[in-house]
């Protein structure tokens, strides 16, 4: 076996954005077709080592189904890097599965890690996916790598170009899901802010985050997040301003005493001054008829009615003087 040079293998350029990269539905002649798997759908540069070429495909996968799904779709597939029928279609899937009789509302011991795969004729290949998914953090992922066999055997080198593959698709594929994750993130801070907002906003183009690439989204995302905490306190500031202003208005309105028309008033004094004076005249002569009374057992009948005509002088002057 000839020893492999630096220049015999090849990686494709791996700074190409994810965005501008072409969407392998397009090679399909048309709509018939095996099932797609679910999206996104990445691939990894190929790489060509004397005449071999290898190239990984990811997506996301929670299901030995769909594992499937993504290695028929993938063999049939017709493109610059993948033209005809490789001759290995070496596949590996790691997901999140449901222990026989758990539901998974109990606890996370109800899950399982499920790992499997199919080495397609390279014995040992889905082994070192396998390897890639667990190192590398993939959950609910599967991995298909394509090698197209060029007449030379590579000898243990050839999984070397496997684990390659394998990362870079897996390293894609997680950044994709994370740029729509961040994408679906600045919608909702979008909407956040406008509802925070106190004068009217334009509404957000559809198209303006096309194109958007993932640190550029991360940037976005923390800008938002920073602008909408600032109207968040500043909405809580006016709230507690609007609430003092109530408070300081109904303490003054409580404090404030309360006026009584003027006329109302003078006739409330005459009828306390009047009252006053009768009460005056009624015990003063209680007071002169009591006496009176006491006194007259000892008196003749004529005694008796003097003392009783000067009672009703004595009633009569003070009825008088209280009238001044």
């Amino acid at each position: 076996m000839s020893k492999r040079t630096a220049s015999s293998t090849s990686f494709g350029s791996s700074n190409t954005p994810l965005a501008k990269r072409t969407s392998l539905n397009a090679y399909f002649p048309s709509t018939t077709g095996p099932p797609k798997p679910p999206s996104p759908l990445v691939s990894s540069d190929p790489l060509t080592d004397r005449s071999s070429t290898f190239i990984a495909h990811a997506a996301p996968c929670t299901n030995h189904t769909q594992a499937q799904t993504l290695q028929n779709y993938v063999r049939n597939l017709r493109s610059t890097t993948h033209p005809v029928e490789c001759t290995h279609e070496i596949m590996a899937y790691r997901c999140m599965g449901l222990k026989p009789g758990k539901t998974g509302l109990d606890s996370e011991d109800d899950w399982k890690v499920e790992i499997n795969g199919d080495d397609d004729g390279e014995k040992g290949g889905s082994t070192i996916i396998k390897q890639v998914l667990t190192q590398e953090g993939g959950v609910d992922v599967a991995i298909v790598v394509s090698r197209l066999y060029g007449g030379v055997m590579l000898g243990p080198v050839r999984f070397n170009h496997i684990r390659a593959c394998a990362s870079q698709a897996l390293s894609r594929l997680l950044s994709a899901q994370n740029l729509s994750n961040l994408l679906s993130r600045l919608s909702s801070l979008d909407a956040e802010i406008a509802s925070h907002s106190s004068s009217p906003t334009k509404a957000p183009a559809k198209d303006q985050y096309v194109g958007l690439d993932e640190a550029k989204a991360e940037r976005l995302v923390t800008a938002r997040e920073k602008r909408l905490e600032l109207l968040v306190k500043k909405r809580r500031q006016e709230e507690e301003e609007l609430w003092r202003e109530v408070e300081r208005q109904e303490a003054e309105e409580n404090s404030e005493p309360v006026e009584q028309p003027a006329v109302a008033g003078e006739v409330k004094e005459a009828e306390d001054g009047s009252v006053d004076a009768n009460e005056e005249e009624e015990a003063l002569a209680r007071a002169v008829e009591d006496e009176a009374g006491a006194q007259g057992g000892g008196f003749l009948p004529e005694e008796a009615g003097a003392v009783d005509a000067e009672s009703k002088e004595v009633a009569g002057q003070a009825g008088l003087a209280n009238g001044k």
